[in-house]
């Protein structure tokens, strides 16, 4: 059986993490582990808190902190590929973001807008630029 991963524009056979097989042509689809974040420009966030992205194949994802060397789930929702360098993340019904991402020598590197809503009923807009690296040798359950 030939398993076929494509991920980084690259083929990689017979890849397997955590006794579980990927086979997705998704390039999202694994573990990261964010290096850099920031809010408009702005606010480092990942020198405060470790994270760790989690892409699943059926179109959902996670984010953990980090806390005490135990990873807690801190936000997660759905996201949809849209096109070979765009994607969204739905957290809820107005809540998302849309970001342009280039993945290069597994590095995620992606930017965009954060929408959601205020107390007010406004609608927020967060300018958003992280960089996660690919935890391939981290395991990874589907």
């Amino acid at each position: 059986m030939l398993l076929k991963i494509y991920f980084n524009c690259r083929l990689v056979n017979n890849h397997t993490q955590a006794n579980t097989i990927i086979q997705s042509d998704n390039p999202l689809v694994g573990r990261w582990e964010s290096i850099y974040g920031t809010i408009d420009n702005k606010v480092e966030y990942t020198k405060e808190e470790k994270r760790v992205k989690y892409y699943h194949s059926n179109n959902t994802y996670h984010v953990d902190k980090i806390v005490d060397g135990v990873e807690k789930t801190f936000t997660g929702g759905s996201y949809k590929v849209i096109d070979a360098n765009n994607y969204e993340e739905i957290i809820d019904e107005k809540t998302n973001a849309r970001y342009f991402f280039t993945i290069k020598n597994d590095t995620l590197h992606f930017e965009g807008v954060f929408t959601f809503p205020i107390k007010n009923g406004d609608i927020n807009k967060l300018l958003i630029e992280e960089k996660w690296l690919w935890a391939k040798d981290k395991a990874f359950k589907e």
